[in-house]
């Protein structure tokens, strides 16, 4: 890609002409070849991404109507180049449940310390035992979670949701 020279007559010229492309970032103006339509059929991938990403689109242009959602974004947008790609970059991007550790308290018994992570903020996270929810938490970009264990063999199911909707869950059994 091309840099224009801020003298020429195509400085902040955007779109397609002809077989080039025009394009502007950060104040300055690119130039390059236009992309060559592929005529081979798009694959099973290729037409989940191009959903996906239609998806990301639309939830990231609600950034135009919703001003919260705005102030939202802008504030994680050091990561991206606008709002608008941090919010595409959000609804692309899952929350990750990291280590899952069991540590002995000082009065001995057991806890469980959870680590999770998403590019903006955890909207919600829960930790169910036999489905019974033990702790909620939320609005958090990383954070460490810990809760005590009852005695026995515990079944643990770690539920991560982010502000767009992406779900992640982990299930462990933690015995004696």
């Amino acid at each position: 890609m091309a840099k224009i020279n801020r003298k020429s007559i195509f400085y902040g010229m955007s779109g397609k002409l002809g077989d080039v492309v025009f394009k502007n970032r950060n104040g300055e103006t690119y130039v390059s070849q236009a992309a060559e339509k592929s005529l081979k059929p798009p694959s099973e991938a290729q037409l989940n991404m191009r959903e996906r990403f239609g998806k990301a689109t639309a939830y990231a242009k609600q950034l135009k109507e919703d001003a919260e959602m705005k102030a939202y974004y802008t504030h994680y947008q050091k990561k991206a180049a606008s709002a608008f790609n941090a919010a595409m970059r959000d609804y692309q991007r899952a929350p990750k449940i990291g280590q899952i550790t069991v540590e002995a308290t000082d009065n001995g018994k057991r806890r469980l310390v959870i680590f999770a992570k998403d590019d903006t903020a955890i909207s919600s996270f829960r930790c169910l035992h036999q489905d019974t929810n033990l702790i909620v938490k939320a609005n958090k970009a990383y954070d460490m979670f810990t809760i005590e264990l009852p005695e026995g063999v515990n079944h643990i199911k770690v539920v991560v949701m982010d502000r767009p909707g992406n779900v992640v869950v982990k299930e462990i059994e933690v015995g004696e």
